[in-house]
């Protein structure tokens, strides 16, 4: 019968973020790791892995001597090796001593139980540039004695970006940090052979006429002059755009960006808005106002936006919103001046009619969801709940506990809004871009 070979280290996945946390004594301390998974998504190609946090277990690391760990891709050839032998890994180096171990550069380790056997954590920051061309698996593996033994995969995946349309546009202009246009540079380290190709909101004439390729029309290939370096460019060309509002790119690929809004921009788009709501102006104006500065949504968290869907011939919304939980967001917007409750605190006629509106849309899509959805272009599989958002009134004037407990009243599938809820929440996101 054949012993089976059983590893001393697993490799547990990738993590987001790793923090010690230290609480006096070290035997006292931990991590906290956050996003654990053995999966690594990108939306375009060549992907970095520089700058990830593997994350490793080790069971009884008295027994490792001349150890590494290896990664191999998807060609079976050694792109990473990690040495995790005793006398590499100084603060395992002796497993009993009551003296704090600090470990080399590059790890971090956490001893779970110290019982024998023991067992530990390992937090590895890869610090070098490992380039990944296209999507792939990744084996990891222990050598020890010239044996190797399978201990982990990471699989790198190719996620497609949602299409570049209108509806996409518009919930990118509601992202305070979108950008405007971004641009990336693809060359030749040897002959300097060098392609640029951007995305933006509209096309650039300026950028193309210096030879910059809107990224929908890149060719399938680059290939330098001396035929060193060769990039399939499709995932450029399919997913670029998604870097629009995305705030950073584990790109190798060299870019430069110009942010849709600066600060001066989103504080006058705040004045204006105020200014709007304080002047009593209706609903119209209000919902001509939100639709050219879409930031105004900023809080809802959208995927996607729709300006005046019609809900089959007898409804109309003011907006409806796709937003980051897959859940659409039916939104009706009334006056500011709106009046909420009366003195006893009971809701106003008003306000019971805006909400009984949504409540007759819901009810309508319930009925319908799949002609509805069909009409926005969205699939039934693709949203998680349908729930109905009213914004009108002010918090001024009324007495601050009978306002309180108005909002956190339970309207079912209906959630309220003020339109001071809704300034104050942009000046709070905008303040801290501002002091960024």
């Amino acid at each position: 019968m054949v012993k089976e070979l059983i590893p001393s280290i697993v490799f547990l996945g990738v993590c987001e973020k790793a923090e010690l946390i230290k609480q006096g004594h070290f035997i006292n301390s931990h991590h906290n790791i956050i996003g654990l998974n053995n999966n690594l998504f990108s939306y375009i190609f060549p992907f970095n892995l520089k700058g990830q946090k593997l994350i490793f277990s080790f069971y009884n690391p008295q027994n490792l001597k001349n150890a590494k760990i290896k990664l191999f891709d998807s060609d079976n050839k050694n792109i990473m090796a990690i040495d995790v032998g005793l006398d590499k890994l100084d603060n395992i180096e002796n497993i009993n001593s009551k003296k704090e171990r600090m470990p080399q550069e590059g790890y971090t380790m956490m001893q779970i139980e110290d019982n024998f056997p023991t067992g530990h954590l390992m937090i590895y920051d890869i610090g070098i540039d490992i380039i990944r061309m296209n999507p792939e698996k990744i084996k990891i593996v222990l050598e020890q004695d010239k044996v190797e033994i399978p201990i982990g995969i990471l699989n790198i995946h190719y996620s497609k970006a949602p299409p570049f349309n209108a509806e996409l546009i518009a919930a990118i202009k509601s992202d305070p940090v979108a950008l405007k246009t971004i641009v990336l540079e693809l060359g030749c380290k040897k002959c300097n052979n060098i392609l640029k190709t951007y995305a933006g909101l509209d096309k650039n004439k300026k950028l193309e006429s210096n030879g910059t390729i809107w990224f929908k029309e890149l060719p399938n290939q680059f290939k330098c002059n001396c035929g060193l370096t060769i990039f399939d460019l499709k995932y450029i060309r399919e997913n670029l755009h998604a870097f629009l509002s995305v705030a950073k790119t584990e790109t190798e690929i060299k870019y430069s960006s110009v942010r849709l809004y600066t600060n001066d921009k989103l504080n006058n788009i705040i004045y204006r808005f105020e200014k709007l709501i304080n002047d009593e102006t209706n609903e119209e104006e209000i919902h001509k106002f939100i639709k050219n500065e879409l930031l105004i949504l900023q809080s809802f968290s959208p995927k996607k936006i729709f300006s005046k869907i019609p809900i089959l011939t007898d409804y109309v919304t003011d907006f409806c919103v796709v937003n980051n939980k897959n859940d659409l967001l039916l939104i009706e917007i009334e006056k500011a001046n709106t009046p909420l409750m009366k003195k006893d605190g009971g809701m106003r006629s008003e306000m019971v009619h805006a909400i009984d509106q949504v409540r007759d849309w819901l009810h309508e899509i319930r009925d319908n969801k799949q002609a509805i959805l069909k009409a926005m272009k969205l699939k039934i599989e693709n949203i998680n709940m349908i729930k109905g958002v009213v914004i009108l009134g002010r918090d001024k004037d009324y007495d601050k506990e009978k306002l309180r407990k108005l909002k956190s009243k339970d309207f079912g599938e209906v959630t309220f809004y003020t339109y001071d809820d809704i300034l104050n929440g942009l000046k709070t996101t905008v303040n801290n871009i501002n002091n960024i």
